[in-house]
């Protein structure tokens, strides 16, 4: 997935059942409430991602073709699978760079939002920041040509066999004798 190593992350963490979750929390013996908050349901990575009424809205708002539904998936991987042929559409700026990734984290972040800063963001707001999440990281991907070494350092011709060949190596250090500290 081309994305940020966090999101990537995420995502592996989600597919493998080791987010944070009430549901998970609860059944690993740990005393919190298994509701998610937004919505009073049970709180599993599925309904947080896909089946809150919050997330179904959200999908339907993603400017994309072939968006999940909640009606036909019923695992995490399922949802990853069918993310996978979705189709971001022109409006985005997007082009190959898929925008499912941001949509997902921004469900997540909303989340985590609500529940430890009582923050609460609309639709809309989660759709357009996904977007913008997205677009500002494609934008980032643009490759930087490095500049070439100027010709008088880069030796011309293969190298010797014979080790007659000498590399110059350049180093640096510096001692405090009142101190002794050296670097």
């Amino acid at each position: 997935v081309e994305t940020t190593p966090k999101i990537k992350h995420f995502l592996w963490k989600s597919n493998c059942k080791a987010l944070p979750v009430g549901s998970l929390l609860e059944a690993r013996g740990l005393s919190v409430s298994p509701v998610y908050r937004r919505c009073g349901a049970q709180e599993t990575e599925l309904h947080v991602l896909l089946q809150c009424p919050f997330a179904v809205k959200v999908w339907e708002l993603v400017p994309g073709l072939h968006t999940p539904s909640h009606i036909n998936i019923d695992s995490i991987g399922q949802l990853l699978l069918h993310c996978r042929r979705m189709i971001s559409l022109p409006p985005t700026g997007l082009g190959g760079t898929p925008l499912y990734p941001w949509v997902l984290w921004v469900l997540w972040t909303n989340r985590n939002k609500l529940l430890f800063e009582d923050k609460k963001f609309s639709e809309e707001n989660s759709v357009l920041k996904a977007i913008q999440d997205a677009r500002a990281w494609k934008a980032a991907q643009t490759y930087v040509e490095k500049p070439s070494l100027p010709p008088a350092v880069v030796p011309y011709g293969p190298l010797p066999t014979d080790n007659s060949y000498t590399w110059s190596v350049f180093s640096d250090a510096a001692w405090d004798s009142s101190t002794g500290n050296c670097g």
